[in-house]
């Protein structure tokens, strides 16, 4: 009987540390890793500070080693998500050689970067999550060889 109740306080202690470990949120990563960019790009969170993590989601290679075509990550907890949205893009576009394509004010927000490979170039797309949050979603994309010829409108 006293075996069996150590076994049992065992099993349930293991199961406690387990559903605790499960609950716990992450914070996120610190970088977005694509393929084709030398140098990470930042996470959100490493420019405007911690937000809560909800999620995240990645496609890669048909082989895994040649790295990541997307990563997505959804957020929340943002008192000011256009603020947040607006303050990122700004450090992209002066310090990580992105370029604005579209305002988050317009729905999303669209920046674009040239990529190590050539034929493609990466894309970061922010959309509204809720009413305090926000996905992110990076992605090497291959160029459009007509959509980049012709000028900006």
């Amino acid at each position: 009987m006293k075996k069996r109740l150590s076994v049992s306080l065992f099993l349930l202690f293991i199961l406690s540390v387990a559903l605790l470990s499960a609950c716990k949120t992450s914070a996120g990563p610190s970088n977005y890793n694509v393929a084709g960019v030398q140098t990470e790009i930042p996470s959100i969170t490493t420019i405007v500070g911690e937000r809560n993590f909800a999620g995240s989601s990645v496609t890669r290679y048909a082989k895994a080693e040649d790295g990541n075509l997307a990563v997505t990550c959804a957020y929340s907890g943002a008192e000011r998500p256009e603020e947040d949205v607006s303050r990122y893009c700004a450090v992209l576009v002066s310090e990580k050689g992105f370029t604005l394509q579209s305002d988050y004010s317009t729905g999303q927000a669209v920046l674009t970067a040239p990529s190590d490979n050539e034929g493609e170039r990466v894309q970061m797309t922010i959309t509204p999550r809720n009413s305090d949050g926000y996905t992110i979603t990076t992605e090497l994309l291959e160029i459009d060889a007509a959509s980049e010829s012709q000028p900006a409108a």
